[in-house]
């Protein structure tokens, strides 16, 4: 994981603050969504689904209740429509290996799933 403020890497996932800048890292489930953008930056499906998953932890270990991924739309072929197929069908195996997530299309974003961590 890394830290929001400074960067620096935090192999520590129980870490509460960063060891470098301190900075806090858990507290309470903060009610917002973190972001990823996973196709826009050149990215291939292996480095979008590197990203996801660092994401994934990223948010977890700082408590926000889950991850807006922007994908892009994939609707033509080429590279966002590997990308956005990528993007989902891990994010539906993560779902189906995490009891109490969901994932959503972002009804605000078209070409972006949410990803809830826990709707129990």
């Amino acid at each position: 994981m890394e830290c929001s403020e400074c960067g620096m890497e935090i192999a520590n996932r129980a870490a509460k603050q960063c060891p470098k800048c301190e900075a806090p890292i858990r507290g309470e489930q903060i009610d917002e969504l973190y972001r990823v953008d996973v196709a826009h930056r050149g990215e291939d499906r292996f480095e979008a689904q590197r990203k996801i998953a660092r994401a994934i932890g990223e948010a977890q270990a700082r408590g926000y209740k889950g991850i807006r991924i922007i994908h892009g739309y994939g609707s033509k072929p080429g590279h966002t429509n590997v990308i956005h197929g990528v993007a989902v069908r891990y994010l539906q195996d993560w779902v189906r290996r995490n009891q109490g997530a969901k994932l959503t299309a972002d009804k605000r974003t078209p070409g972006a799933h949410v990803l809830y961590f826990d709707q129990r």
